[in-house]
């Protein structure tokens, strides 16, 4: 068969249904025996299901896996476990010596249609898997499945546009309502769609690799690689940093401790106006948020140290003395409140139910009738004697300041000198920051700049103990088991710390997100006001116009102006100015605005455009756009009076991914169709209706206690 790429109307490409292998030079991994062919392969399949919600059963029906030039086509499974046992053989490859690299994007998905017929001819995989069903590779005797979704953190079509590659992915260009036999017709048209896909994959991925002068060995796992390699370059050039690094170590003690500090954002909605359609709505941000809090504030720089436990003092500490350790010191620590109030001005509450660590001992009321709830997943009163939280010092100073108590005792206190990070991570992060702001918004250097400047927190956050996800290879089923015995977490952080290439701080991401929940509050009550404010998410607020805010927020800017340049920081933008970490920046205004909670809110903007962000509905009904049926979840909402409880979005309620359907390789007759079938995993478009407000919205009362 001959096809066309759409980058490429005078050639034609001509599939095999055989490759034709010749040599292939390899390349060797440094400081290891393991080699690898120097070109990757790349896969796509197509897949189909019987639409039988009580039996369902997927399939694989089209396949097109292209190595060295060569597009090689099937319909089956069987045939292509045949191009790989054929790859596999010539090239001799084994797991621990020689291998070569398959790319598909979204290798989760792929996957679970092969790694049975895999496992049975190569033998069990090794599979590095982030979370279930999230697989970064999979390796079988040799043939090493990579995701490059997750190297990209993008579709195949953002990929190839912020990329500007010639060949492109061709969108929508499959009816997936229609189903699909491994005998069904296909047209010439399927063909196309399918190899331009792949041929647009292996377009992306050569072209990362010449951008970033990488090789097969040297191309990361996932997007945050790149931020790691670049990090850690500049880290071993700084001369003393793996001294420091060796000497933070964190012992289980002070680890655990940091695990269950870590909390991410800050998302909530002022209980009082959910639901309600809001005019004169003005939106701010903060300019380059995460990356901002780890250059413009402290962040723990030493050892931690276990100061203090009631356990082994059973005497309590003394309050003087741990005022003192939260003005000068990082701090950890476990605090046992005796009942939390909060206080009735309070319209974005800082404490998450989830973050009481002994939560189900613990009663929520909303008021003193005893009513059930929280405040959208936020605590409005948590009463009992030992309400127990993990704080930082940031995150106790709101704390006390939102609530009142009945009394408070320290359990646990772990305390770090504090200091600005290294100057090497800080000079990575600003590089990121100089081209992000200096180049157009549509260029290549603009997108990934901006990409690793947001990754540098993914890569802080990173847990050096990590959990442990398996796929059990008899049932099926994924596991996810974090071990959190003292033996276990010693020994993982001893590869760790030893490990030459390990120089992150996990105690740094605990802090910038402590940091951006703290700045956040700080704004909403002493710029906007906390009667004016409406919606917050992370880095943003939306609240009622007023001319005060606004001369507040330049008071605000003026102070964060100054921060950054007695730090030396600011730099040239597109615009001929400078940009500075961490400003304010006001938004285009809402005429409209709406939110019913967390994730879930709609604007109207200045030309009368309806816009809208809900958790769990998609952007569009992933229908060609000059399809009659195309629909935006915006089209689909028609106005903004219709966001409200059990709203059903229909067209753009999303998907929902069923991995039950589990047998062993085999043919079935389905519909009258031989059908070769294994595992899957079925995608079905579903509906997403809307939930109410938090319980208790329209009967909170105010606490006698305030």
């Amino acid at each position: 068969m001959k096809v066309k790429l759409n980058a490429q109307k005078d050639k034609e490409i001509k599939t095999v249904r055989s490759f034709h292998l010749k040599y292939q030079p390899t390349i060797k991994k440094p400081a290891s025996k393991l080699t690898y062919l120097r070109q990757p392969a790349f896969l796509d399949t197509e897949t189909s299901h019987n639409h039988d919600d009580d039996n369902p059963i997927g399939w694989i029906y089209q396949w097109c896996l292209e190595f060295a030039g060569e597009y090689c086509i099937g319909r089956k499974p069987s045939e292509l476990i045949k191009a790989f046992r054929q790859l596999h053989d010539h090239y001799e490859l084994n797991q621990d010596e020689k291998r070569m690299v398959i790319f598909v994007h979204n290798l989760s998905y792929d996957h679970c249609y092969i790694w049975r017929q895999l496992t049975a001819e190569f033998g069990d995989p090794k599979i590095l898997a982030i979370k279930p069903h999230k697989i970064l590779s999979a390796c079988y005797d040799g043939l090493e499945f990579r995701c490059s979704y997750l190297l990209s953190n993008m579709s195949l079509s953002a990929w190839g546009e912020k990329l500007k590659c010639k060949v492109h992915k061709v969108d929508n260009g499959i009816d997936y309502d229609q189903i699909r036999y491994q005998n069904s017709r296909l047209t010439r048209q399927d063909w196309f769609y399918m190899i331009n896909d792949v041929a647009a994959l292996k377009n992306c991925v050569y072209s990362e690799m010449v951008e970033n002068d990488d090789n097969i060995v040297t191309i990361p796992l996932t997007s945050t690689g790149y931020v790691r390699r670049d990090c850690r370059r500049a880290f071993r050039k700084e001369e003393g940093t793996r001294t420091w690094f060796t000497k933070t170590r964190l012992d289980v003690a002070a680890y655990k401790a940091n695990f269950y500090t870590y909390a991410g954002g800050l998302t909530h909605g002022n209980r009082f106006l959910a639901g309600q359609t809001i005019k004169k709505v003005d939106h701010i941000d903060f300019k380059s948020f995460y990356p901002a809090n780890d250059q413009l504030r402290y962040m723990p720089m030493g050892k931690w140290e276990h100061v203090y436990s009631y356990l082994e003092s059973n005497k309590p500490f003394e309050m003087d003395r741990f005022k003192r350790f939260i003005e000068n010191k990082c701090v950890i620590m476990l605090v046992s409140f005796k009942n939390l109030y909060l206080r009735k001005y309070v319209t974005c509450p800082a404490l998450s139910k989830s973050k009481v660590y002994n939560y189900p001992f613990v009663r929520f009321t909303i008021n003193d009738a005893g009513t059930l709830g929280t405040d959208n997943g936020r605590v409005v009163n948590a009463i009992g004697d030992d309400v127990m939280l993990w704080l930082t010092e940031l995150d106790y100073y709101w704390i006390v300041d939102q609530y009142k108590t009945d009394g408070l005792y320290i359990v646990e206190l772990f305390a770090c000198d504090r200091g600005y990070d290294t100057q090497a991570i800080r000079n990575v992060t600003n590089e990121y920051f100089k081209v992000k702001e200096g180049l157009e918004k549509d260029g290549y250097f603009y997108h990934k700049s901006k990409n690793r400047l947001n990754a540098i927190y993914g890569m802080k956050s990173t847990n050096p103990v990590r959990s442990d996800c398996e796929l059990n290879l008899i049932s099926g089923a994924w596991s996810e088991v974090r071990d959190m015995s003292d033996e276990h977490i010693e020994q993982a952080l001893d590869r760790y710390y030893k490990s030459y290439n390990s120089f992150n701080n996990f105690s740094h991401g605990i802090y910038i997100t402590s940091w951006a929940r703290s700045l956040l509050l700080y704004v909403i009550k002493n710029i906007i006001g906390y009667p004016r404010f409406i919606y917050g998410d992370t880095d943003s607020a939306f609240y009622k116009r007023s001319r005060k805010i606004d001369h507040k927020l330049a008071v605000f800017n003026r102070q964060i102006v100054e921060l950054n340049k007695s730090l030396g920081l600011g730099v040239p933008n597109r615009d001929g100015g400078v940009s500075y970490y961490g400003v304010l920046e006001k938004e285009k205004p809402c005429k409209k605005f709406r939110f019913l909670h967390a994730k879930c809110y709609a604007f109207v903007d200045p030309k009368n455009k309806l816009h809208c962000t809900i958790a769990g509905v998609t952007a569009d009904n992933k229908r060609l756009k000059d399809d009659p049926l195309y629909m935006t979840r915006e089209m689909e909402l028609k106005d903004i009076k219709e966001l409200h409880d059990n709203f059903t979005f229909v067209e753009c309620g999303g998907t929902s991914s069923n991995y039950d359907c589990n047998y062993e390789p085999q043919v079935m007759t389905i519909n009258g169709h031989d059908v070769e079938v294994a595992s899957a995993c079925i995608i079905r478009q579903v509906t997403k209706t809307l939930g109410g407000t938090v319980d208790g919205f329209n009967i909170y009362e105010v606490s006698e206690h305030e």
